[in-house]
């Protein structure tokens, strides 16, 4: 932390944005979420001042993830994932919007099937998995199909919902 704040304090307000969301990337990979979200508030706080509303969503996406990894309550959890989809219909279209669309859709169908809401779950991951196609993101539309076999497995004890993810873990290695 001590090494990132003395590289940012040469940058600008939205480079600092990008160095700290990239911290909070690294924290969350290493399972430090208290880390990760001091970073991606730092992150979104900096964006924000800026004017940099893709990184500003970008942050907001990492603290959704982080609080789930976290085991903050569903509800809480939710209500970021649904501003963050605020916030990113309100940008220009870009790869980066396409990839917070696809990230947003994901967050809200877990928190969903974590509240045990399989039709709402599914629904997400099925328009996420239309979206992915059509913007050709395979492998999110893959993750969006494995979704989905989770909620036929849960749901039915489906093989064949257990073979797409199977499938899915050999396609992701």
């Amino acid at each position: 932390s001590r090494l990132v704040g003395s590289i940012v304090t040469i940058a600008s307000a939205s480079e600092q944005a990008a160095v700290w969301i990239a911290y909070s990337d690294i924290a969350g990979h290493v399972d430090r979420g208290d880390i990760g979200r001091d970073a991606a508030l730092r992150s979104r706080e900096l964006a924000q001042r800026a004017g940099d509303p893709v990184r500003a969503a970008q942050a907001l996406c990492n603290l959704a993830a982080i609080a789930r990894r976290e085991g903050d309550p569903i509800g809480e959890r939710r209500d970021l994932v649904r501003r963050l989809m605020i916030e990113v219909e309100q940008l220009p279209d870009s790869t980066m919007r396409r990839r917070l669309t696809l990230e947003g859709l994901h967050l809200l169908g877990i928190e969903a099937r974590d509240d045990v809401k399989f039709q709402e779950a599914r629904s997400y991951y099925e328009e996420m998995g239309s979206a992915a196609r059509a913007w050709g993101f395979e492998e999110d539309a893959r993750q969006a199909d494995v979704a989905l076999a989770e909620i036929d497995v849960l749901e039915t004890g489906s093989e064949a919902a257990l073979s797409v993810i199977i499938d899915g873990a050999d396609a992701a290695r």
